[in-house]
């Protein structure tokens, strides 16, 4: 790790990879329920019990790995390794997970407004559409296509470079 050269275990390296990828999971979760809990407990706003630290850790952590995976190529390679076993494509499978999360938060958005701003049944109603629309329209659809382009310029550098190795054949 710190320019140590040598033989490592192949198979110490992979459990070592395992771990600190369920380190990851845990920081996004915590930091994920800590955005929520300061949400519900006090709404979206300026002050102490802001969100920006969170939000930006999340940033900064996606980030990361995004220039980590795209530095060594792993998109590529874990694109090619989806495409062969499964149906559907890598991108559009991302892409189908971005529309949810978008339609997830909608739907919080819409409820949460129904609940805490409506006054009668029918303005809950009202207020629970109007906002869903709105926030299915601002989320969904930027966070489909955001989690899809990645993927598929992945699967783009891939058929290039499947197509290199055929014409040297």
């Amino acid at each position: 790790m710190f320019g140590r050269k040598g033989s490592k275990d192949e198979r110490l390296e992979m459990l070592e990879n395992k771990v600190y990828k369920e380190m990851m999971y845990l920081v996004y979760t915590v930091l994920t329920l800590s955005i929520i809990y300061k949400y519900i407990r006090y709404g979206i706003g300026p002050g102490e019990a802001s969100a920006v630290l969170e939000i930006s850790l999340l940033l900064l952590l996606s980030l990361y790995s995004i220039v980590r995976y795209k530095k060594l190529q792993l998109f590529v390679d874990k694109a090619e390794e989806y495409n062969a076993r499964h149906k559907m494509k890598y991108s559009t499978f991302n892409m189908v997970i971005g529309g949810v999360i978008g339609l997830g938060l909608a739907l919080l958005f819409g409820i949460n407004s129904a609940v805490n701003y409506a006054d009668t049944t029918a303005q809950s109603i009202y207020y629970f559409f109007l906002v869903f629309g709105v926030s299915a329209v601002i989320y969904m659809v930027p966070l489909a296509l955001l989690s899809g382009i990645v993927p598929w310029l992945a699967e783009r550098k891939a058929e290039k470079l499947r197509l290199e190795g055929e014409s040297e054949d």
